[in-house]
Formats: C-alpha cells, sequence, structure tokens
C-alpha cells in the first residue's frame, strides 16, 4: 500500500481506536491484524468455507442473510472465527 492509500485510510479512521484502525489497515494491506501482540483471527470466505467443512459460498451466504456475523473490509468479507462457531452450534 503507497503512502497517499495510507493517509486516505488514516483520514477515514479519524476517530476510530487505534487497534481497530491498526486491525483495518492490516487487513487491507493483507495481512492478518495483530491484537495484543498476538494474532487476531479472522477467516476470510475461502477460510470460512474451508473451516465449516467444505461449505459452498452460496451456503455461506445464505448463513450471512441468516444472521452468521460477518465484516466487510473495502470488498472483503471477514469472519471472527469464535463467532462462526457460536452461530454454527445455536442452528
Amino acid at each position: 500500500m503507497n503512502s497517499v492509500t495510507k493517509k486516505i485510510v488514516a483520514l477515514t479512521l479519524d476517530g476510530v481506536p487505534p487497534e481497530r484502525a491498526c486491525a483495518a489497515l492490516a487487513i487491507l494491506e493483507g495481512r492478518t491484524p495483530e491484537r495484543n501482540g498476538s494474532s487476531q483471527a479472522f477467516w476470510d470466505v475461502k477460510q470460512a468455507m474451508s473451516q465449516c467443512g467444505g461449505l459452498s459460498r452460496s451456503q455461506l451466504w445464505k448463513m450471512r442473510l441468516a444472521g452468521l456475523p460477518s465484516y466487510k473490509v473495502g470488498s472483503r468479507v471477514l469472519f471472527k472465527p469464535a463467532e462462526v462457531e457460536a452461530y454454527i452450534r445455536g442452528n
């Protein structure tokens, strides 16, 4: 990511807590966000499909429509593993 993009991201994230801003920047750069010095796990769509026993993309999207928590960062859709597991256990 070039310096102009970083400045735009910084301006967009004005007022956002630093740890969330750093996580968002890491995601945009294609890295895994870190929290408290350890890796904060987010799954992208392919990882979520694989970790959920080989779900198809359409099955995952139906789960999103039914309430599976997800996070959209730019064009990327991300999932927190703990939230996916809790959703599956609850349904």
